[in-house]
Formats: structure tokens, C-alpha cells, sequence
């Protein structure tokens, strides 16, 4: 992300519109008053492997008439926006694609939902029957294990849909060839924490694929793990997860 800030700085002071006012631009882009300020100070961007979320950072650029590219350095020079340009193409697709998590739906569910339903039915799998095309399954992690290991993929959950597929097999594949061993751990912490908790639900940051596209971006999630068992006391974590935007 090295160069990103003074990019970002240089779109500023030659908009017409959002020169001298950072914060309306801010505004204007559906984010907090201080974000894009932030994004211009904030040194640690520029070591940063990640950087900004796209979602909003597409917004700003679309206000600043420039591509994001130019903004994530993938173009030499400041030119106007190209019509639909690549990265805004990845984010206005991953957005359509997303959205149909709740196309159908009479209500919005939610992780307060989730959690009350799980309290009132006292973790039976069965009051979830609605709402298993919206998670993903999981094994309760054993003690030595080093990732989750899926057992089913719900045909509108967040996995599924960034991912393309309702394939167990690839979610698992995926799992196991990460080789971030931090990140491994800190998810079989969290799974171990929802087995004894019995309900653990927390917004988390994670790179994502784009559907069917070789493409990864940041969002935020809000992830919600219940453990739950069948009448048999078989038990299972369920997985709900949803974009923050």
C-alpha cells in the first residue's frame, strides 16, 4: 500500500468538490466523519497488506472521479475513471452476489436472532431447519486438530456465495492448504470458545474470494458460532456469518 496515502491526498486536492473538505467527503461516501482523514494520516497504511476495506474505498473513488486502481496504485498516473473499471466491476458483482443471503427473506436475520433462538430452543438443531441454507457446519474441533473440518455448506451462506460453490470438499480444501498458522489458530481458538460457551458472535476481518473471480478483498464479518445438538445429542457448530458494509 506504499504510495496509496499520497495518491489519495493528490485525488483530494484536485477535486472541485472535496477540496479542503475532507470530512464531507467522508460523508458523502456513507463512512464516518474521520475515515477518509484517517486513511490519509494513518503511516501504518503504508505497510499495510490489506489496506482499506473496497467497499468503501470504491465509494470515495467514484466521488473523486478516479478508478481504484489509480487509488491502489495499479495505474501509473492520475486519469479520469474508466467506465466501470475492473476493481468496481469485483465490488458492485460481489455485492449482487452477496445480497441474495436474504433474497426471499420476510425478515433481515440477524446474530441477536440467531443467538435468542439458540437460548429459547436450548441449542436444538431443529429450530434451525429454517435458516441451515444461510450456515455452514462444523465438527466440534478436537483438541489437536488444526483447522475446522466442515461438514456442510448451506447453499445461501457467506461461504458459499463468495466462494461460488456449496462444495464441502472445496471449503475443506481451503482450510486445509491455508498456511497462515496465526490465523489457523485464532479460528480453532474461536471454534473451542463457541463449544464452551455455547454461543460466540463477534465482527471479524477476512479476506474473501469474489465469486468465481481470482480475486480477494477485505470485509468485515459478523460471524456467529452456536453449538447445537440433534435429538440423538449428536452435536455441530453452526456458522452464520454476514457482510458489514
Amino acid at each position: 500500500m506504499i504510495g496509496f496515502r499520497i495518491r489519495l491526498k493528490a485525488a483530494i486536492e484536485r477535486s472541485p468538490t472535496y477540496q479542503g473538505n475532507i470530512w464531507k467527503l467522508s460523508e458523502d461516501a456513507g463512512l464516518g466523519r474521520k475515515t477518509v482523514y484517517n486513511m490519509v494520516t494513518d503511516k501504518k497504511l503504508d505497510h499495510s497488506k490489506t489496506g482499506p476495506g473496497v467497499f468503501g474505498l470504491s465509494r470515495v473513488a467514484s466521488l473523486l472521479d478516479v478508478s481504484l486502481d489509480y487509488l491502489m496504485g495499479a495505474v501509473p498516473s492520475l486519469t479520469a475513471k474508466q467506465p466501470q473499471s475492473n476493481s468496481v466491476a469485483l465490488a458492485t458483482h460481489a455485492l449482487e452476489a452477496l445480497s441474495r443471503q436474504s433474497d426471499g427473506d420476510e425478515f433481515e436475520l440477524s446474530a441477536d436472532f440467531l443467538l435468542r433462538l439458540h437460548k429459547k430452543s436450548g441449542g436444538r438443531i431443529e429450530a434451525f431447519a429454517p435458516y441451515l441454507d444461510r450456515c455452514d457446519q462444523y465438527q466440534p474441533p478436537k483438541p489437536n486438530e488444526r483447522f475446522p473440518i466442515v461438514t456442510s455448506v448451506g447453499a445461501r451462506s457467506l461461504s458459499s456465495l463468495t466462494l461460488g460453490t456449496s462444495s464441502v470438499e472445496l471449503l475443506q480444501s481451503g482450510f486445509a492448504s491455508l498456511d497462515d498458522e496465526e490465523l489457523l489458530s485464532e479460528t480453532m481458538s474461536d471454534y473451542r470458545q463457541a463449544v464452551e460457551t455455547r454461543a460466540v458472535s463477534a465482527v471479524i476481518s477476512r479476506d474473501l474470494p469474489m465469486p468465481n473471480q481470482p480475486v480477494w478483498i477485505k470485509m468485515d464479518i459478523l460471524r456467529t458460532l452456536l453449538l447445537v445438538e440433534t435429538a440423538e445429542g449428536e452435536q455441530s457448530l453452526l456458522l452464520f456469518a454476514f457482510i458489514v458494509i
